[in-house]
């Protein structure tokens, strides 16, 4: 499981929450991933429905404006994520 602190960004589905989060991390060999999952607790990301894993941050940028274009609303944002969010803007 996925500590919820590796969470650079995460967005939900405002208008159905059953279909949980995706989570932006980066994760330990430094490329971005998205991890999909159905709940989030203190503990971790919860259960695993998919990952994806980039490599280039615009493919990244991308994903994530494909989500936002689906009803997926920004949940956290921490402050390293800002410059994937300006990608957005372009």
């Amino acid at each position: 499981m996925v500590s919820s602190d590796l969470a650079l960004i995460t967005l939900e589905d405002g208008r159905a929450s059953y279909k949980g989060t995706w989570s932006l991390i980066l994760n330990p060999g430094k490329k971005l991933a998205a991890i999909h999952t159905t709940f989030q607790s203190g503990q971790g990301l919860g259960c695993v429905i998919e990952q994806l894993d980039f490599q280039a941050k615009e493919t990244a940028v991308e994903f994530l404006r494909h989500l936002l274009l689906h009803n997926w609303q920004l949940g956290d944002v921490k402050s390293e994520a800002e410059p994937l969010l300006l990608g957005l803007a372009t």
